[in-house]
C-alpha cells in the first residue's frame, strides 16, 4: 500500500511504505522526488562522533565496492545525529515469498545456488564478509530467475552486533548466524558460508535447520545440536548435494 509521507528527513525524497525496525535503525522504502524511482533508506542515529565518522569511511568503501548482483550503495548523508543511507531497492520477490515456504524443485534450486556462489564469490573479492545473508536478503525475479543480493552488507556495518537489539529481528537474524560468531563475536568469509548453507537447507526442505522457542534456546541450538540432513527430509536428493549443504553448516 502506498502511503507517501514527505517528512522523511533528507529532502528530495518521500516515504512510500511504513517504516521498520531494523539492525541498530530504521528502514523505509522512499521514492525520489522528480522521477518516483524507488530506493530503500537506512536511518540510524549515532551518539558517539567518532563512531559515526567510522561508519561514514566504511560506508564510502563500500560504495565503491558494489559487484554486479548486489543492490548498490547510493549516498550516504548527514541529517542533524542521523546517518540516512540510501541504497538501490532490488526487484522481484525474498526468497521467503518466492518459494511460499516449499521446497524448490531441484533443477531450479540448482539455478539458483550457483547464482548465489557466485554473487558471493564476487562480493568476497571485495569485502572480507558480507555479514547479513538471509533468504528476506535475498531477492528473485520470477520472469528472469535472476537473483540479487538487497546490498553489500550493509547491516554489519550499521549494526555489527546483530543477536542484540529488538527481540523480533534478532530472532529473524539468529537462524543464520554461525556457531563461531555466537561463541567469538567475530565473523569473516566462513560466516557467510554458514548462512549460505542455511539458505541452501531452507530451499531444499522447506524449514531451516535451526529452530527455537526463544533466542536463547536457539542459540544452545545453533551451539550444540546438529541439524538433520536434508535428504532426511525430502527424499530423493542427492547425497552429495546433502553432504555439501551440511557441510556448510559445519
Amino acid at each position: 500500500m502506498d502511503v507517501r509521507d514527505s517528512s522523511f528527513p533528507l529532502p528530495g525524497y518521500v516515504i512510500c511504505r511504513s517504516s521498520t525496525a531494523g539492525l541498530g535503525g530504521r528502514v523505509f522504502e522512499v521514492a525520489r522526488e522528480g522521477d518516483g524511482r524507488l530506493f530503500v533508506a537506512r536511518v540510524h542515529r549515532f551518539g558517539d562522533p567518532l563512531q559515526r565518522a567510522r561508519v561514514e569511511h566504511e560506508l564510502d568503501s563500500l560504495r565503491e565496492s558494489n559487484p554486479s548482483g548486489v543492490g548498490a550503495l547510493v549516498s550516504v548523508e548527514r541529517v542533524g545525529e542521523d546517518l540516512v543511507v540510501i541504497s538501490e531497492r532490488v526487484a522481484g520477490l525474498d526468497l521467503v515469498e518466492y518459494s511460499g515456504a516449499q521446497p524448490l524443485a531441484l533443477g531450479e534450486f540448482l539455478s539458483l545456488a550457483l547464482q548465489l556462489v557466485e554473487i558471493l564469490a564476487r562480493v568476497h573479492a571485495r569485502v572480507p564478509v558480507h555479514g547479513d545473508l538471509r533468504a528476506t536478503t535475498i531477492f528473485i525475479n520470477p520472469t528472469t530467475r535472476y537473483v540479487e543480493l538487497a546490498d553489500l552488507g550493509l547491516a554489519r556495518v550499521l549494526d555489527p552486533n546483530p543477536t542484540h537489539g529488538d527481540s523480533t529481528h534478532v530472532r529473524e537474524v539468529l537462524p543464520y548466524v554461525a556457531p563461531e560468531y555466537v561463541r567469538s563475536g567475530r565473523a569473516d568469509s566462513r560466516s557467510d558460508l554458514h548462512a549460505l548453507g542455511v539458505v541452501f537447507y531452507e530451499l531444499l526442505t522447506g524449514r531451516r535447520p535451526f529452530v527455537g522457542a526463544s533466542a536463547s534456546e536457539l542459540t544452545h541450538v545453533l551451539l550444540a545440536r546438529r541439524p538433520r540432513p536434508p535428504d532426511e527430509l525430502r527424499r530423493g536428493l542427492p547425497q552429495r548435494l546433502t553432504a555439501m549443504v551440511m557441510k556448510l553448516l559445519e
